[in-house]
């Protein structure tokens, strides 16, 4: 009777497991935690947009620019924006975020970024990764099937308790969460359907 005892309740664990960590891309099951494996550096390598695939305008292959989206295990994430140059005077690389002209340890190197070229971009930017702004705070919603995403002024305090609430949050569904690459799908504001893959920086999660 023991035994049959131990085989039920090990059957309705298994069972729990899998379900719990099933997504409609994977993974079917995971040992490390959800929070960890949503917390890392990610660059978007697809992403379509009202039927288009619109990648182009995320990472221009053409200008070698690239959009780094960080998501941490305390709720918070930010947007960064990377541009990459070679100079032509020493064949030396350089990178430049969407914050800073020119980033390397001499601080010179050509100029990448300027309010134009902000501009440019960010008109192109398709509208679910427009409306993060440069970063905020992101939560699980319904049972980690979705998650609540929203920039810094979507969040509010309340006076009573001090506890942040959403205002204009957007919600995702999560169709893919493993270690290495995460998938989101949803509505934007204007009713047009997108779904978003995201690629690994870092091959271990940020544990904070």
């Amino acid at each position: 009777m023991q035994k049959i005892n131990r085989f039920c309740v090990a059957a309705v664990l298994i069972s729990i497991v899998f379900t719990a960590c099933k997504y409609e891309d994977g993974p079917g099951i995971s040992l490390r935690a959800k929070r960890d494996r949503i917390a890392n550096e990610w660059i978007v390598g697809e992403f379509i947009y009202d039927g288009k695939n619109v990648t182009d305008s995320v990472n221009s292959r053409q200008d070698t620019f690239s959009i780094i989206f960080e998501m941490t295990r305390t709720g918070s994430y930010s947007v960064e924006w990377v541009r990459y140059t070679v100079d032509p005077n020493n064949g030396m690389k350089y990178y430049g975020t969407s914050h800073a002209t020119n980033h390397n340890l001499n601080n010179s190197g050509p100029a990448m970024w300027n309010p134009q070229n902000i501009g440019n971009y960010g008109r192109k930017m398709p509208i679910p990764l427009k409306v993060l702004g440069a970063r905020g705070f992101w939560s699980f919603d319904e049972k980690h099937k979705k998650i609540s995403i929203g920039p810094e002024s979507s969040y509010n305090a309340e006076p009573s308790n001090g506890n942040r609430y959403h205002e204009n949050a957007r919600f995702w569904n999560i169709t893919k969460l493993k270690e290495k690459n995460i998938a989101f799908k949803g509505v934007d504001s204007t009713g047009k359907s997108w779904s978003m893959q995201l690629k690994n920086l870092n091959r271990e999660p940020y544990w904070y």
